[in-house]
């Protein structure tokens, strides 16, 4: 009876222990938003975080990430990432310019278009660039040069959309 219990026991533990595993992301981001709510303060903005995503700060960047996979194969991340735009006092910041640059800086990826999203009141200039290599992953870099922002996705094309959700959703302070 003793040896059977703890076989089942030990099913259970293994059966638990893999749930967890295979759901890390989600138990992270659950957590996350259970000590946080639904949104971080960066600077003078208050930035969304989608349920099912969580915040990490670095330096002077907000990275509003989506973790997936097994740990063991690594997980796919899919992040916004904002920053502050720095420009000097009176600086204009050139749309050509900064295209031809972010082309320059990012080789391992293909430019392929460019669009406009609203923060605001402000419509910022969108560059649209896809991984060259078989995992076609976007980066996606806007640019507020009025509110001085930096704001990034790099991740798999199936959550680029989170992007928009997350820049038509970002409030000023209170």
């Amino acid at each position: 009876m003793g040896y059977s219990r703890s076989l089942v026991i030990c099913a259970l533990d293994v059966i638990c222990g893999a749930l967890f595993v295979a759901f890390l992301p989600e138990f992270v981001a659950f957590g996350w938003h259970i000590l946080h709510g639904n949104s971080v303060q960066f600077e003078a903005w208050e930035i969304p975080v989608p349920w099912g995503w969580k915040e990490t700060k670095y330096e002077n960047l907000i990275f509003v990430q989506k973790l997936e996979g097994w740990p063991q194969h690594g997980f796919v991340v899919s992040e916004v990432v904002l920053g502050n735009l720095h420009l000097p006092v009176g600086g204009v910041l050139e749309h050509e310019r900064l295209k031809r640059v972010m082309i320059e800086q990012n080789a391992d990826y293909r430019y392929i278009s460019e669009s406009q999203l609203d923060l605001d009141g402000e419509t910022g200039f969108c560059f649209h660039f896809v991984r060259s290599d078989p995992t076609q992953r976007l980066l996606i870099d806007c640019s507020y040069p009025i509110h001085r922002l930096s704001i990034q996705y790099m991740g798999m094309k199936s959550r680029s959309r989170v992007l928009d959700s997350i820049v038509q959703n970002i409030r000023p302070s209170k």
